[in-house]
């Protein structure tokens, strides 16, 4: 492997610089949501869905509803590279509602609600702005409140039920901006629910497919948590500057491997 020399830190840290570039390219239009809590911070970059997700939809106990088939077709685009079945998987999409964050609570195999429920997860979740949740619950009995005044906390919470064998439940925090932060909590009340490990996936969009960016598992208490943050985007003159800084530093390495061979 190819060493550089110590007094050409430069040219290492201007190589960073250019793998950074080379991987933002293909997503630079897109958003990032970084997620913590999870044994370090991993990110999630969004995938335009726009044409397919919430659309007009029906506001229910106080929360937009995420139709069956619209929670159906945003597996289907996330099962294509990443299996949801038995899994709780978080991923961030652009909307016809703005950025929005799920939480896709096992997978949806049907148009429909599925049988009777056997399946149930305690959840809770906030965002520091009063913000559009989506839900898709069977049960109907997730709450949601708005406390405070600048900055006003959007809070949900309440338990999914549903049937594991044939369909699942989601939330959604939509009209996400740059800054914006929360938490989530899942609470494992019926303790044969997500016993595979690392059952929670943090799932992010490359450009070309889905994959996985992180995992998490219940914790003792059997209760597992992260906070997340919209990543605030650099501005084109930052991105030019790191774009020059990587394409300098890769010519730099190229010179110093040609006169490493010539020696």
């Amino acid at each position: 492997m190819f060493r550089l020399r110590k007094n050409h830190k430069w040219f290492t840290m201007s190589a960073i610089a250019a793998i950074v570039i080379a991987s933002s390219v293909q997503t630079v239009s897109a958003s990032t949501i970084i997620i913590d809590g999870v044994g370090g911070p991993v990110s999630v970059t969004s995938k335009n869905l726009s044409a397919t997700v919430f659309a007009t939809a029906a506001i229910v106990s106080g929360h937009y509803q995420i139709t069956d088939s619209v929670l159906k077709t945003i597996h289907d685009d996330v099962n294509a590279n990443v299996a949801t079945d038995g899994k709780i998987t978080v991923l961030a999409l652009d909307t016809d509602h703005g950025l929005a964050l799920f939480n896709l609570v096992d997978d949806q195999n049907i148009l429909g609600p599925g049988g009777a429920a056997n399946a149930t997860l305690g959840f809770s979740t906030n965002v520091d702005k009063p913000s559009a949740d989506w839900v898709n619950d069977a049960g109907s009995d997730l709450t949601s409140t708005q406390v405070g005044v600048n900055p006003t906390v959007s809070i949900v919470q309440g338990d999914f039920k549903w049937d594991n064998t044939a369909a699942g439940d989601a939330f959604a925090w939509a009209n996400l901006d740059s800054g914006d932060s929360g938490g989530v909590l899942f609470s494992k009340t019926n303790l044969s629910t997500f016993s595979n490990p690392k059952p929670i996936q943090f799932v992010t969009w490359t450009g070309t497919k889905w994959m996985i960016s992180g995992t998490e598992d219940f914790k003792s208490g059997n209760n597992a948590s992260y906070s997340f943050t919209v990543a605030v985007p650099l501005p084109p003159a930052v991105w030019a500057g790191l774009s020059l800084m990587g394409m300098m530093g890769v010519q730099g390495i190229r010179r110093q491997r040609l006169n490493k061979a010539s020696e």
